[in-house]
């Protein structure tokens, strides 16, 4: 596992304990960039660890480490809600904090709020990954009596309240209107990313799974580095076998050349319609190294993804 980010942040987070006059310009100073410099690498490494990770129990035990790491380092511990005002810098996403009236405006003051925004920005993220590897967070803080009330989880709350609610008994579900999109059968996406992410480089897969579980569209096309008929055929098969539903075979052509492209020697190839239809609408195999196969099973009608 790496952490030599993780190390990197700890120690902004506890700038004040060797008192690293290096490290206090960079956090008080306006132009330093949080998300680039900090939050963007912090992501990188955390999908990075979650994906080595095999079983839920160790990706659970991942997320417990980055909490009691980040928490152990950080000097503040105040309500999250009350740290300052903000307001946007000009071309920039991300708010630059004031101290609240009643702190003193000095050079400190100004670094200890801007640090405690920065923690607050690292739990963002380990709060979004949790939510995708279904992980529970908020129980994971209770159960090691960490202190909510210091980073924000609207987010997480609400999302995990969601996830508790049942239906009232004889009560009929409205659905609500969706834009159609493909349903991967929820019990077979863990095993068909864990059989594509070999495909895909490292900063891919966390959107890939993300896209598997909400049949949703990727902020940009992944890049599948093998030819494009063998992701193709898996979808064709999944799609065969009633594994992808919700859609017709059109809209899943659409999905695909929307959110993938894929490799043709040394060139990043675009899916065309006409190529996807080839060989989705196909009844023979056109795939000669095929990524996966289906077997039904007999016994209990229940179907095996296996890869090849």
């Amino acid at each position: 596992m790496k952490t030599e980010v993780l190390d990197k942040c700890a120690r902004v987070l506890n700038y004040w304990n060797e008192y690293d006059e290096q490290l206090i310009s960079l956090i008080e100073d306006t132009n330093t960039d949080f998300i680039k410099g900090f939050v963007e690498p912090f992501r990188r490494e955390l999908i990075e660890n979650l994906l080595s990770k095999a079983s839920f129990q160790e990706k659970k035990e991942l997320i417990m480490f980055y909490i009691d790491e980040l928490h152990r380092a950080a000097l503040v511990q105040e309500d999250y809600k009350s740290i300052g005002q903000h307001e946007l810098l000009d071309d920039n996403d991300f708010p630059l904090f004031y101290a609240s009236p009643d702190l003193p405006f000095d050079r400190f003051n100004m670094a200890k709020v801007r640090t405690h925004f920065l923690y607050a920005l690292f739990f963002n993220e380990i709060q979004t990954y949790c939510s995708l590897f279904d992980i529970p967070f908020l129980k994971i803080c209770n159960d090691m009596c960490f202190p909510l009330n210091t980073i924000n989880t609207e987010y997480t709350m609400d999302n995990e309240e969601m996830k508790n609610l049942s239906p009232p008994q004889n009560s009929e579900v409205i659905q609500p209107q969706r834009d159609i999109r493909p349903t991967f059968l929820t019990d077979s996406v863990p095993h068909i990313f864990d059989i594509l992410k070999s495909f895909f480089a490292p900063e891919h897969q966390i959107e890939l799974l993300r896209i598997l579980k909400s049949g949703g569209n990727a902020s940009k096309p992944l890049l599948f580095n093998d030819s494009g008929n063998r992701l193709a055929d898996a979808f064709k098969q999944l799609f065969d076998y009633d594994i992808i539903i919700g859609c017709q075979k059109k809209e899943l052509e659409n999905w695909i050349g929307q959110n993938f492209h894929y490799r043709y020697r040394d060139k990043i190839m675009k899916y065309t319609p006409r190529y996807l239809s080839d060989i989705l609408s196909t009844t023979k195999d056109k795939c000669q190294k095929p990524i996966l196969n289906i077997i039904k099973q007999k016994s209990t009608g229940t179907y095996l993804i296996n890869k090849l």
